[in-house]
Parts: structure tokens; sequence; C-alpha cells
């Protein structure tokens, strides 16, 4: 890694906060951080004078969360599905008894949330809380992705993915089928791809025009976190102990070429000879610099085109856990399994 760790950006110019619990996820609301953790509480940084109170949210453990500009929506092991607007501002959208809400997505064009709760999907209206349709798997759901216009969601579990359309209640899904487990999912910005990451370490994808199928292996471990480029050229994944970066330039997508590998801090072997894994990754939304968080809680910097890094924040308090670029790019954020929060200014200069 370029730099000395001692001279991280946290350390130099940004804020270092701990919780005591797991960082589920930190998103930005506006120009506003929420954090949500393990314990069922969120709170909320203002950048500007950074500080954290926890304040209780769920009765159980958040499992997601998501965000537009005006609110945070979380899902908890207690069947709850909320929304919180402020500090002081919190409502039960919708409760499900008995029940775990693992994955939700926003799609701001339509005001819908979509929450995925064991083999269902379930969709509600963000205005009125109403749940307005549901779309029934055969097998648990693993991840969701929503299409570039916000209007179409892909939603993996064992034996494949299903696209929905989230205006549109009844029918069938448009089935695209890969025997085996798949979890995390992403849609290619340009919405002619679908990639997912299965139980097995590998990646699988497919064309949706066709349903040509890819697949891309070479993981550690399964893979948790993608990042797209800026303009969708590279898709960058988790799970090994540099970045995997696989290129999206044809219309073939990664099929036939190599991927590049980014990332230094991992690069470097440890005790036990593999090397630290990347476990979060964040694509800034302007430029072509990628920040990876690895397993030992160190973040770094990546200017993708020729590689070079700088190190943002040290190792230390677990995994990363989450991570999240304000919507100007001028912060970045950071959560561990340790607890740790990091709010880290970025500019220009100290690219």
């Amino acid at each position: 890694m370029s730099g000395d760790i001692a001279t991280t950006l946290a350390k130099r110019q940004g804020w270092i906060g701990t919780i005591d619990a797991v960082v589920v996820s930190c998103v930005w609301v506006g120009r506003r951080l929420a954090i949500a953790d393990g314990e069922g509480r969120i709170g909320w940084i203002d950048p500007a004078a950074p500080q954290v109170e926890m304040q209780a949210a769920h009765t159980g453990a958040v499992l997601c969360a998501a965000a537009d500009a005006t609110a945070l929506i979380t899902g908890g092991d207690d069947g709850q599905l909320m929304r919180h607007v402020g500090p002081e501002a919190s409502v039960q959208m919708a409760r499900l008894p008995g029940r775990w809400i693992e994955h939700l997505l926003l799609s701001p064009p339509l005001h819908l949330v979509a929450a995925a709760a064991g083999k269902d999907l379930i969709v509600f209206d963000v205005r009125s809380g109403e749940s307005i349709r549901q779309f029934p798997h055969p097998s648990s759901i693993g991840g969701l992705a929503l299409d570039p216009k916000g209007r179409r969601i892909a939603a993996s579990y064992y034996g494949g993915v299903n696209l929905w359309w989230l205006g549109i209640d009844g029918g069938n899904p448009r089935c695209l089928e890969w025997k085996g487990s798949h979890l995390a999912t992403t849609w290619s910005p340009n919405g002619r791809f679908v990639i997912t990451a299965m139980q097995e370490h590998t990646l699988h994808g497919w064309r949706i025009d066709d349903e040509m199928h890819m697949r891309m292996s070479g993981y550690t471990a399964k893979t948790r976190a993608f990042a797209w480029s800026q303009k969708g050229r590279w898709l960058a994944s988790a799970g090994a102990p540099q970045v995997v970066c696989w290129p999206f330039t044809g219309s073939d997508g990664p099929m036939g070429k190599a991927p590049l590998h980014r990332g230094d801090h991992g690069a470097v072997p440890d005790t036990d000879g593999t090397g630290v894994l990347v476990t979060q990754l964040a694509f800034h939304p302007r430029e072509d610099v990628l920040a990876a968080g690895y397993d030992d809680g160190c973040v770094e910097l990546i200017h993708f085109a020729d590689g070079r890094t700088l190190p943002a924040l040290a190792p230390g308090d677990g995994a990363v856990t989450s991570m999240a670029w304000s919507c100007d790019g001028r912060v970045l954020a950071c959560g561990s399994e340790g607890g740790r929060i990091a709010v880290i200014p970025v500019s220009p200069a100290s690219r």
C-alpha cells in the first residue's frame, strides 16, 4: 500500500467512533449518514460535526437497510419494516410476525420498497406503508437487485433468479435458471446483465437478451459485495485477497477476458499464507476511485486506472461490514463488525 498506514486519511482528517454492536449498514439520507446495528438500533451522523448516539428501532437485530434522499428504511428479525426520517421520527410500515426481513430495495421512481422475507418478495408503497403485491419464490431469497430504471427487480434463490416488474401485479416472472444457491445479486448499469454470487465461491451471470450464461471464478470465499464503476465498464467484487474486477465493455461481458486485480493490502500473504480478504466495496460516484474494505478492518482507496492505493483507515475492530460514499463523493463512511464507524472527508487533493 502506498504511504505509511500511520498516515491514513481517517487519522489525518476524519472522525472515528465506536458502538457496542456490529454495524449492519451505513447509508446516506440526503446529507446525513444513517447507521443501523445488530442490536436493533439506528443512529444519525452529521458529517460536519460527527458524533453518534444509537436509539432503539427494532426489538431484534436490524438485518437490512435502504435509503433515499428523505428517509431510511430498515428491516429486522422482529418482522418489522420501519421508516425513519430523523432521530425522533420513526414509524412502523409493516409487521410480519415470526418472519425475518433480510433484504430491502427502494424504487424511488415508483415510490415502492421491496422486502424479502423467506420465500416471499413483498412490495410496499413507501408513502402509505400499504402492501400492494407479493411475489412468491420456490426457496428463500438470497439477494435483490434493481434495474437501472428502478422498475424491475431481480430476486435470487436456489436454482436461479426471477425478474419481476414492480408496478405490475400478478403474472409470471421471467426465470433465469442455473442450478445452485444464488446469494448476493447485482444488475449492470446498462440493464443488460444480471450477476449473482454462488455458494460455491463463484459468480454466475446472464445476458438478459438471450440468457447467455457467464461463469466467473477465482474466489477464496463467497462474494458478499459488488460495485460497478461509474460508467458500468467494470464490476468489482469481493471474496478474494484482492478486488477481482471483471470487464463489461463488450456485448459478451467478461467472457473470454481475464479480470483485473486491484488493491495492495490483501495481496501480501498473512500468517496462514492466503492474504486478507476483501469484504466491502464502493465506487466513487463521479470518478474511477474504488474504496475497498478488508476483513481486518483496513480500508484503502484505489485509483482504478493505474492501481495506485491510498490508506484510508487502519486495520482494527473486525471486518468492514458496510461502506458508502456521500452523493457528492466528498465523504466516505465505513462500519465494521466490531462497531467502529469512520467518517472520512476525501478531497481531490487527498485522493
